[in-house]
């Protein structure tokens, strides 16, 4: 993936806000990507929003949704993950946690809010940099854990 490519579409966070059309404060994110390290790369730019993106693009491509699916989903906020925070890099496995106020991403402290009559909110992934996932045959998971506080 190069920098600025659509990583994945628009995907359902269930259960991220307590009560119907509530809010969650994101805290912190964890990311472990089964292969090494890339040097300069790992950057990750997170789109949040309280519906379903659809369609922001096609994965390895730029992202071109149209303004008017964008506005519909209702975007709630961005987090860039630097590829300085807190990277782990544990020979097959890269890994690190983004939060707030630490290293050069800043971290990810927002509010969370879900559409009325739902607890779900919607995250969708850019590339901020080269992230080879597919080209590497070892490469076999990308996870995202959120850590939000009710």
């Amino acid at each position: 993936h190069g920098a600025g490519e659509v990583l994945f579409n628009s995907t359902e966070l269930p259960g991220a806000v307590l009560e119907e059309g509530g809010v969650g404060k994101l805290v912190a994110i964890t990311w472990i990507l089964e292969t090494a390290l890339v040097s300069g790369g790992n950057d990750i730019e997170l789109v949040f929003s309280e519906k379903a993106m659809a369609d922001l693009g096609t994965q390895n491509s730029a992202p071109n949704i149209t303004h008017a699916n964008f506005i519909a989903a209702n975007p709630t906020g961005m987090v860039n993950i630097d590829s300085g925070d807190n990277d782990g890099d544990f020979g097959a496995i890269a890994m690190g946690t983004c939060t707030s106020g630490v290293a050069a991403g800043g971290g990810p402290l927002m509010l969370l809010r879900a559409d009325a009559g739902s607890t779900s909110v919607y995250v969708s992934g850019l590339s901020g940099g080269t992230l080879d996932i597919n080209g590497d045959a070892d490469a076999t998971s990308f996870r995202l854990i959120f850590h939000i506080e009710y």
